[in-house]
């Protein structure tokens, strides 16, 4: 998500916004204010680096001297630049950049963070997907007294969340892409979790289109299609371990994005 970002000059006087979505300030007060509300408020965090995800975490001093990290119980020592992500209640997202600046055998100091920034529209943080990861929608036809599931539309998965999914329609001369508002389903998702390792295939009971546009750059002839999962916790149980373990893939490269 911060990768190539570069906040304004500006930002350090007041809130801006990045990709409509991102507010962000690298205003120091704001920072540690911020900070102090998560310590007062006890509320867990996690560390993100490279190649690795802390275990939940509290943060434990924050002033103008930095911050002060209960050390989590998976702490490795080599961790430099990292970013610090917290949920409030009935709040956005939020992150921190920072980098570690000494740790000892209880906690974990940084400067104060360079930047705070609140995702205002993402419930849900989305992984993107490796070649290989499908959507398969299907349609039910009647087969005399019996009905039957058929695939209707597939395509490309770019990325997804617990929240939806966004997709690329395999061959938009032969298939046309469900209505914009419409309900889809039953659908099947296959999940690679590298471009070389499968990880498994789930099946959702539906979904609503939120978004039909053109491809553009990825493919002009084909389309991008989002869907908003109206799907169970149960349904969403099982998603979850694989949004774990692909941001753990994205970390070892360090292309996670929002």
């Amino acid at each position: 998500m911060l990768d190539n970002f570069t906040p304004s000059e500006t930002s350090r006087y007041r809130w801006e916004y990045h990709r409509d979505y991102l507010k962000y300030t690298t205003c120091p007060d704001v920072i540690i204010e911020e900070a102090a509300k998560v310590r007062d408020g006890h509320i867990w965090i996690e560390l993100l680096s490279k190649g690795y995800r802390s275990s939940p975490t509290l943060i434990l001093e924050a002033g103008k001297g930095g911050l002060e990290i209960d050390r989590p119980e998976n702490w490795k020592d080599d961790i430099g630049p990292m970013i610090i992500r917290y949920r409030p209640p009935k709040r956005p997202w939020h992150i921190l950049k920072t980098r570690v600046k000494t740790s000892t055998s209880n906690g974990i100091f940084t400067p104060v963070p360079d930047v705070i920034v609140v995702v205002e529209k993402r419930e849900y943080f989305r992984v993107s997907c490796p070649l290989g990861s499908r959507i398969i929608l299907m349609k039910r036809i009647k087969c005399g007294e019996k009905t039957r599931l058929m695939p209707s539309v597939t395509g490309k998965i770019r990325d997804i969340s617990l929240g939806g999914l966004a997709f690329y329609l395999d061959d938009p001369r032969r298939m046309t892409p469900p209505p914009l508002r419409s309900i889809v389903g039953p659908f099947t998702v296959e999940l690679m979790l590298t471009a070389e390792k499968p990880w498994n295939s789930l099946l959702f009971s539906e979904a609503e289109v939120i978004r039909i546009r053109e491809a553009g750059r990825y493919d002009k002839r084909s389309f991008e299609v989002a869907l908003k999962f109206r799907i169970s916790s149960k349904e969403k149980e099982r998603l979850y371990p694989y949004i774990q373990k692909r941001e753990l893939e994205l970390l070892k490269t360090g292309a996670l994005r929002e």
